[in-house]
């Protein structure tokens, strides 16, 4: 052990902090990056917590939504749409939509996840054109 070691507490847990120069306010990366969290949120009252900071990107393709003929609004099929990734053939997506019983996307009870996760959708839905990009791509619809 070094001789000069001086002690002192962590400005954050309050643990103590065995170092041998003066100054150190935080005993580990963890306490750190906790008082960089805590600053950041006084000095920008509008910040998010780390998961609503994430960017949701999604292409839908109208055409597509005609093409498959599906009985719910173009919302909703967006909404499903959105689970599956890469290109599906129209009849897949056909039978996925087919399948799914989205009566649980309009029941306002509070456990209900798929009635939130519906709502989620619909402000990033209904947001900036950035965020989501409807196009109408005819070259690749076949039914």
């Amino acid at each position: 052990m070094i001789d000069n070691m001086i002690v002192t507490k962590c400005i954050v847990c309050g643990g103590d902090i065995e170092h041998p120069r003066h100054g150190k306010m935080y005993c580990s990366d963890t306490c750190k990056t906790r008082a960089y969290i805590e600053r950041k949120k006084k000095t920008d009252p509008g910040s998010h917590d780390q998961e609503n900071d994430q960017v949701i990107m999604y292409t839908f393709d109208y055409n597509e939504f005609k093409a498959v003929k599906c009985d719910n609004t173009f919302e909703v099929y967006c909404f499903l749409r959105k689970n599956l990734a890469g290109e599906p053939d129209l009849d897949f997506i056909k039978g996925y939509i087919k399948e799914f019983d989205v009566s649980p996307i309009y029941d306002e009870e509070k456990n209900n996840i798929l009635y939130q996760e519906y709502q989620k959708f619909l402000k990033i839905f209904h947001a900036t054109p950035k965020k989501i990009e409807v196009i109408n791509r005819t070259d690749s619809i076949k039914e």
